[in-house]
């Protein structure tokens, strides 16, 4: 079996909850280089975050048909910036860069995640080689977990945060725990409860390692070689 996690963005860093020899695993990571000194046996990370970018030779538009996998929850998927978005200044620098090279503006959310796009973007030229990363979207792994069904409630109010809870420990009861101890060890000031179930969606979806599915189109590599194609299931 190989050694997996889910990652899911928080403001330490990243929740992560896997599997090392068929043991959980989890935690908060400053950085991949905290990840990987923590766990160098890793082999698979499924991470809500863009992989693939668009640039001036490249398009990046999996996006647009992934909305399209969703029905309640679809404006959760959202346009990453350009990859020479992630160097601009401000906003307002990258809004021009984006609309320059994509004809498209950016959105405020996907602008306050530049740092971790970025991150990721710069890091994928550094992983061990025999490390498999790949894009993944919580609510995509979700709907697949819930044989299907678009979750019906926002993961931003507290029934939508009961929806996910009920659902992600109904198929593996020992999350119960890990969410505790999560919950016990870090404060919220660094991660908040839906950080903690997106992770924990994308670690089930990970699972399946040798059957993962994916969303991708004919824009299917970026200009650096990139595979652009994102996991849901």
């Amino acid at each position: 079996m190989s050694n997996f996690i889910g990652l899911d963005a928080c403001r330490m860093g990243w929740c992560g909850i896997g599997q090392i020899e068929g043991k959980l695993i989890w935690g908060c990571f400053k950085s991949f280089e905290n990840l990987i000194e923590t766990y160098p046996a890793l082999k698979l990370i499924l991470i809500d975050i863009p992989i693939g970018l668009s640039s001036k030779h490249a398009s990046r538009t999996v996006d647009a048909k992934a909305r399209t996998h969703l029905k309640r929850r679809k404006s959760s998927i959202f346009s990453p910036p350009c990859r020479e978005a992630l160097y601009a200044k401000n906003y307002q620098e990258a809004l021009k860069i984006n609309r320059k090279i994509t004809g498209k503006g950016i959105s405020i959310q996907a602008y306050n995640i530049i740092p971790k796009i970025k991150a990721v973007d710069e890091w994928l030229s550094e992983k061990p080689n025999d490390l498999n990363i790949y894009e993944a979207h919580p609510e995509l792994c979700f709907k697949t977990l819930n044989k299907n069904i678009d979750l019906k409630y926002s993961k931003h109010d507290k029934t939508g945060l009961k929806e996910r809870q009920s659902l992600l420990f109904d198929i593996d009861s020992n999350l119960k725990s890990v969410y505790k101890d999560l919950m016990t060890t870090y404060k919220r000031e660094h991660i908040k409860p839906d950080d903690i179930f997106d992770a924990m969606s994308l670690y089930l979806i990970a699972k399946k390692q040798h059957s993962l599915q994916y969303i991708a189109d004919k824009n299917n590599e970026d200009e650096r070689g990139i595979p652009i194609r994102i996991v849901y299931g």
